[in-house]
């Protein structure tokens, strides 16, 4: 069935594992060395995926806490799942030089930008590490950038999409395309409307996943006025709620998350 093209406005990144390496790579070299699953490290120290709550990592995003006391917060977390922590888990996850990071999306976001489309960061952060954060990620390239830790609120609560939505611009969340690596952050994008692309990895994504249909560009229209018709993997299909995405595999804490695979109805024209 022929369906009618996506109207997108605005393309939404967010930073670990789109426009950096994934922090599982840390993750993975922790969990060996404490002879534990990835899985259930990610699970003790970053909390549940899916939802928000008191876990001392989402409060330490949200800014609720400072960095300096999250380790001691995280050992009876540990200690209930049975995992000898070192003391220095936070320090190794957060360490300077343990990730890389993707120029090429930073040059795609510039491409965007410079096309007319509104760009943000919407990223789950750490007031310590905002220094670092804009060295890596220039504040220029976006109309809007959202750290966590500034705004109290964090992925996946629906807060903080709404918030990211209002700083763009947009009243209509199907305005705009939501790139993450989190299946979690993607459900909760797409609860409140997100068109959503799960990152597997962020040059096919950005290859295969972000096209431009015929037939809408304005190129004369006024900056943050005009409206784009942008393939997010199949022009006008939106994700439906409680399936983001489309095609099952587990994430790295077991849960079933999706990727989409859909047949583009016409030939389009890749951002490249």
């Amino acid at each position: 069935m022929v369906t009618s093209p996506a109207v997108v406005s605005a393309v939404i990144f967010d930073f670990g594992g789109v426009i950096i390496t994934p922090i599982t790579r840390q993750i993975g070299m922790i969990a060996d060395d404490l002879g534990c699953s990835a899985a259930d490290l990610h699970h003790v120290m970053m909390g549940p995926q899916f939802e928000s709550g008191d876990h001392p990592w989402h409060r330490l995003e949200r800014g609720e806490i400072p960095m300096e006391i999250l380790q001691d917060l995280l050992m009876p977390y540990a200690e209930a799942a049975g995992m000898s922590f070192r003391g220095n888990e936070v320090e190794k996850i957060l360490a300077p030089g343990m990730y890389e990071v993707n120029t090429f999306v930073l040059e795609k976001i510039a491409e965007l930008r410079g096309r007319g489309y509104k760009t943000a960061l919407l990223s789950n952060s750490i007031r310590e590490f905002r220094p670092k954060l804009e060295e890596d990620v220039p504040p220029r390239l976006f109309d809007a950038y959202i750290d966590s830790s500034h705004v109290g609120m964090r992925k996946p609560e629906p807060e903080i999409f709404h918030h990211t939505l209002g700083a763009l611009g947009l009243d209509d969340a199907s305005d705009a395309v939501f790139l993450d690596d989190f299946a979690g952050n993607l459900a909760g994008a797409t609860a409140v409307g997100l068109r959503t692309i799960h990152v597997k990895n962020p040059r096919e994504a950005l290859d295969d996943g972000i096209e431009i249909c015929p037939g809408r560009f304005d190129q004369g229209a006024a900056r943050g006025a005009s409206r784009h018709t942008l393939r997010t993997g199949g022009c006008g299909n939106k994700h439906q709620p409680g399936n983001p995405l489309g095609r099952g595999e587990r994430d790295l804490q077991g849960h079933i998350s999706t990727e989409r695979v859909t047949k583009h109805d016409k030939p389009a024209r890749r951002l490249r």
